[in-house]
């Protein structure tokens, strides 16, 4: 039987990073697969745009101007986006015991460490929203 896949037009990725040239890629390689994007840099513009568009995943930056991605994870856990997976990229080094603790928030559902592996990042979308597999091909930025 056929695998049954949501239509990434009907999704929202909220790419919310500090970094412009990070921003951009990753909205080009988000809009090559189809999905609809929004971009904050800072924490107070991710705030506004989770409330406004209830994006259905967010790849947050852990340091951002504001304040950074712990903060937004705080506001998230009472909020209407108390639901909405998270995937946290990050520049810093965090031992095992600590990339745990931050995974035990509920909206957490991975790290991953720059430079990112878009093919990696891809596939964690793909996966976290049912949508169909990434195409093929593996960059790092």
């Amino acid at each position: 039987m056929a695998t049954k896949y949501a239509n990434p037009r009907d999704k929202l990725v909220l790419i919310a990073d500090d970094d412009a040239g990070i921003r951009q890629l990753l909205e080009v390689t988000f809009q090559e697969e189809g999905f609809r994007i929004e971009m904050a840099a800072n924490g107070p513009d991710t705030i506004k745009k989770i409330q406004k568009s209830a994006p259905d995943v967010i790849l947050l930056d852990i340091m951002m101007p504001g304040f950074g991605g712990f903060e937004i994870l705080r506001k998230l856990r009472d909020g209407a986006a108390s639901d909405t997976p998270v995937i946290l990229l990050t520049a810093r080094f965090m031992d095992e015991a600590t990339q745990q603790m931050i995974r035990s928030e509920a909206n957490v559902k991975e790290f991953v460490f720059k430079p990112i592996n878009l093919h990696l990042i891809r596939s964690l979308i793909s996966r976290l929203l049912n949508t169909p597999p990434p195409k093929t091909g593996e960059r790092l930025v």
